[in-house]
């Protein structure tokens, strides 16, 4: 990996993550408007493919493609650091880390109607645009989106690039930084912290194993998600929702039970790192990037905040 001040390294890191966006952001609306010119100009039924994922796939995949660019120009070994394999993970760890990520929707269940009741005093909610997209119907183009490409662009941008790229200024400032990263991108509120913890999951499974395993639990969630969409357009709201909460409140229960039966590696871990100090506040917040990154994401994240 190139040498370079932890400084440079996260301002190079957080400026990409934010020219990222800001790619995103412009690639959205030029595409969304040729898409409308196209569709007022020609009898092409292209709503059975699902548009919003075809155009949102095509955003991220050029976007990515440019940040790639980017970081090339001062990591010349990027492709090997990001899809290093340092040993190969077993069914049982995907599944497992799955299970942990399930155990963290059931969690963030309680925060997120916190969030809610919280913008609900000021006449405002999140929770119409969840709705939505819950119940929006399913097209081909989502689910590509949504399951394949988006996840794998997801885990090599936030993963393979900031977390890797982040590694040399300290393990633990590369995982928490990154899982930040990748929670405010979301634009969700009251998915924050879901997020952000399965962004750390997804990090240690990067960094023990490879980026491969992370692609993998992180399909498996999205899969699941498309799932519980497809179950509520064809099956009783309520059989499926007693379905989907038995799932989550099963995997909630794994997971505090795994980490019981490992509380004694999981305190000394804490323990490690809370010794080693390893997180440069100073280079972080002495970052112009950074508030221009967490500006853009608070303005994306109002996007989705409407009126009761």
């Amino acid at each position: 990996m190139t040498e370079m001040s932890d400084r440079k390294r996260v301002r190079t890191v957080i400026k990409g993550m934010t020219l990222l966006s800001v790619m995103e952001l412009v690639l959205s609306f030029i595409m969304g408007s040729a898409y409308g010119v196209f569709s007022a100009y020609t009898d092409l039924d292209m709503e059975f493919l699902g548009p919003a994922g075809i155009l949102s796939a095509l955003c991220v995949m050029v976007s990515a493609g440019l940040i790639w660019i980017y970081f090339s120009r001062s990591e010349p070994e990027l492709k090997s650091i990001c899809f290093s394999i340092r040993k190969k993970a077993g069914p049982g760890v995907i599944l497992f880390s799955f299970m942990i990520i399930m155990g963290l929707q059931f969690i963030q269940i309680f925060p997120s109607a916190w969030i809610e009741s919280f913008l609900n005093q000021f006449g405002l909610t999140m929770e119409e645009a969840a709705v939505n997209d819950l119940m929006s119907e399913l097209r081909p183009g989502e689910f590509i989106y949504a399951v394949c490409i988006g996840t794998v662009i997801e885990e090599i941008v936030y993963r393979g690039l900031a977390l890797r790229l982040l590694l040399p200024c300290g393990r633990n400032f590369a995982i928490i930084v990154s899982s930040v990263i990748f929670s405010l991108a979301h634009g969700s509120l009251n998915q924050f912290i879901f997020t952000f913890f399965t962004g750390i999951v997804l990090a240690v499974l990067c960094l023990r194993y490879s980026i491969f395993a992370g692609m993998l639990a992180h399909i498996l969630n999205n899969a699941f998600a498309f799932l519980v969409s497809f179950f509520y357009t064809v099956v009783p709201g309520d059989i499926t929702g007693a379905a989907i909460g038995i799932i989550l409140v099963v995997s909630a229960i794994g997971m505090f039970s795994a980490a019981a039966l490992r509380s004694h590696e999981i305190i000394d871990y804490i323990k490690k790192s809370v010794r080693s100090a390893d997180i440069p506040h100073i280079t972080l917040l002495n970052n112009i990037w950074t508030y221009l990154f967490l500006a853009l994401q608070l303005y994306l994240t109002s996007l989705n905040i409407s009126a009761v």
